[in-house]
């Protein structure tokens, strides 16, 4: 049967190949924008980048031959309606444009895009300002994006339209306007201000170059049955480990089961999908931070966030944690959220010790990790790396271990937290006193900070056995100068009880003292 199939598609795509042909279709002019790394023209005025490469790759199997025209986008989109054009490289497939052109079914590449500027200022320092100028380029998809940021912030800016990024670039050296926007692939001599994801990427054609697309998705097609992709080592020779082709070709796959009943989805084929989606939803950033404070009860003194992890579906609804964190342990893709979930603390560590309530203090952020991540030497060493890089110095990322233990990797996570702690991280015991976390444990693991479950916290003032519990656990940390942080606070008279407690190392966090908070919401703190 499958002999059969793949036999149908051959002779199908054959077929089609000799109907292009019969059509007698003439040079094809492909219509690219100068946009370093993607298109670039030397002096000797040849094009040369990843566009090039990407259709140096397709060129054997094609029947048609080509030239490029490289020009502005906008007027590129509007030769490509005009018909003087019969294709666009790079064009995002959005509401606008949907309606206009034809898209091929891949997309070419993702798009990790910056608001730049010539001094280092946030998105809350933006707000004072007045008489904003922004530049971006007259027919960038990621325009209509990054205003959407800016109103979110309540930013107010004049919008100044320029042919390339060069120009603004040139405009923005000149203080001809203050802000601009540009891919972060290629380095940038300016300050970032705010990172977002742009839209995918794909080839757009007319109504008249409808059967050019489809040739071009079907030779894509031949080449993914290939077992070294040539386009994934195109995308890592031009993006580095940004695109990773096993996912990313799982994702077409999955696609094109949607239109193939013939096509059996096996547990193994689900798990690589959920991955992929689990990593286009970080992308698409509809996974997201928010913060909560961690108090001194006695100073009312911030000295910490937690940093939790959010989700929100694609209709905008959120999604329960409980369900978000078990499909991420699920398809095994703790470690790859943990990694993101640091680089992105990292960045807000920068725009949160701005913020009033912190700023010249010190304090730390925490991140949640299994101790799957820590027993991980390649997370390990990554997310050691980071922080290296990230030049924030000793103790201001917390890592709290949760989760039930291994007893036959205790030697493995003793080792690696001795590693992290050295790099500079601080070491959590998260949820103790709840299942794994035994008097036991908290001996043989050289950790910094206690965090007493919330089930024992709920007792305070109602319950004195849990109220003993509580006093237990701290003078025990007392003993072996850790600091102890009572999670789940809600009411005043825990509060009160708690405050009362003689110990400069005990620290609290829950509702009654911040919900967890966006960035925006802690700089009005």
């Amino acid at each position: 049967m499958k002999k059969k199939i793949i036999g149908c598609l051959i002779g199908s795509f054959f077929i089609f190949l000799h109907s292009v042909k019969a059509q007698e279709v003439d040079l094809v002019k492909i219509g690219v924008y100068e946009y370093e790394p993607y298109c670039m023209v030397n002096e000797e005025g040849e094009m040369e980048g990843y566009y090039y490469d990407l259709m140096k790759l397709f060129e054997d199997e094609l029947s048609f031959d080509y030239e490029f025209i490289v020009l502005p986008l906008s007027e590129g989109m509007n030769q490509l309606v005009s018909g003087d054009l019969d294709l666009m490289l790079g064009i995002s497939m959005n509401n606008q444009f949907k309606d206009q052109f034809i898209f091929n079914h891949n997309w070419t590449n993702k798009e990790i895009f910056g608001l730049f500027s010539l001094e280092e200022v946030s998105l809350n320092q933006l707000k004072e300002r007045k008489d904003l100028k922004l530049g971006l380029v007259r027919g960038d998809s990621n325009a209509n994006k990054v205003l959407e940021i800016l109103k979110a912030n309540q930013i107010e800016v004049t919008v100044y339209y320029e042919k390339d990024y060069h120009t603004l670039v040139k405009k923005l050296e000149e203080k001809e306007i203050d802000l601009y926007v540009d891919n972060l692939i290629k380095a940038s001599d300016y300050y970032l201000v705010y990172e977002f994801n742009g839209q995918d990427v794909y080839i757009a054609g007319n109504e008249n170059s409808e059967l050019i697309i489809e040739e071009i998705d079907r030779v894509i097609e031949e080449f993914m049955k290939q077992g070294e992709y040539p386009i994934t080592l195109l995308l890592e020779e031009y993006f580095g480990n940004s695109i990773e082709g096993d996912d990313y070709w799982n994702e077409i796959i999955v696609g094109f089961a949607l239109f193939t009943p013939l096509l059996v989805i096996s547990p193994s084929l689900k798990r690589k999908f959920m991955r992929n989606q689990i990593k286009k939803d970080l992308m698409a950033r509809r996974y997201f931070l928010e913060y909560q404070p961690i108090y001194h009860p006695k100073t009312n003194q911030i000295i910490g966030f937690e940093s939790l992890l959010r989700l929100r579906g694609k209709n905008q609804q959120m999604i329960s944690p409980m369900k978000m964190m078990s499909n991420i342990e699920k398809y095994g893709m703790s470690s790859y959220v943990s990694f993101w979930i640091i680089d992105q603390v990292i960045k807000d560590y920068h725009m949160l010790k701005t913020c009033r309530c912190v700023r010249e203090q010190p304090f730390y952020i925490s991140v949640n990790c299994l101790f799957d991540d820590i027993e991980n030497q390649q997370f390990v060493k990554g997310v050691i790396k980071k922080l290296n890089q990230s030049n924030l110095g000793m103790n201001k990322i917390c890592l709290e271990l949760v989760e039930r233990l291994k007893l036959d990797d205790l030697e493995t996570i003793m080792n690696h937290i001795q590693l992290l702690k050295h790099a500079g991280f601080i070491i959590s015991m998260d949820e103790f006193g709840k299942e794994y976390a035994n008097l036991d444990l908290l001996h043989q693991l050289d950790v910094d900070i206690i965090k007493i479950d919330k089930l024992f916290i709920e007792g305070i003032g109602i319950d004195s056995l849990k109220e003993e519990v509580v006093l237990l656990i701290y003078k025990l940390a007392l003993i072996k100068n850790q600091s102890v942080i009572l999670d789940g606070v809600e009411h005043s008279v825990q509060h009160q009880i708690i405050s009362q407690i003689k110990n400069e190392k005990l620290y609290v966090q829950g509702n009654y003292y911040n919900k967890p908070l966006s960035i925006e919401q802690i700089f009005d703190l």
